[in-house]
């Protein structure tokens, strides 16, 4: 399997590639921006290589579904489209630490708390909409 190339600099879609952020569980993650300086993260999925397409559409599922969602605890979707054969989905750039960095750096308990139950309440908004996040950790 292997994902788009996406080095710092290329253009994809409307977006240009700024550098790597990380790896999902589906694909790579990279900060993008667009025309006029808005900066995003942009998913690609891992290509399918005689997969028979299972991780492209389970890409697509997500990227459908996330666009559905609108909650000030979820992270929103910007953009969905196709380039070259291979599906990426746009979303909103969360700028911060993991929770598991912060817990390290010394967070307080209470604190703590307040962001789980963000954490909650946006996983419990998505249940509701029939929706199951697959990899939920404190480090995403």
């Amino acid at each position: 399997m292997s994902t788009p190339n996406l080095v710092t600099g290329a253009t994809v879609g409307q977006y240009r590639v700024v550098g790597p952020i990380g790896r999902g569980g589906m694909g790579g993650v990279v900060e993008v921006e667009d025309a006029t300086g808005a900066r995003f993260a942009m998913k690609s999925p891992i290509v399918d290589v005689g997969g028979g397409g299972e991780i492209t559409r389970r890409f697509a599922r997500e990227a459908n579904a996330l666009r559905m969602l609108e909650h000030p605890n979820l992270v929103g979707a910007v953009d969905v489209f196709v380039e070259g054969g291979a599906l990426f989905l746009v979303m909103e750039k969360v700028v911060g630490r993991t929770l598991t960095k912060a817990v390290e750096a010394g967070l307080p308990i209470r604190q703590t708390l307040v962001f789980v139950r963000q954490i909650l309440d946006g996983v419990g908004h998505a249940h509701g909409q029939g929706l199951v996040h697959r990899d939920l950790k404190p480090d995403n």
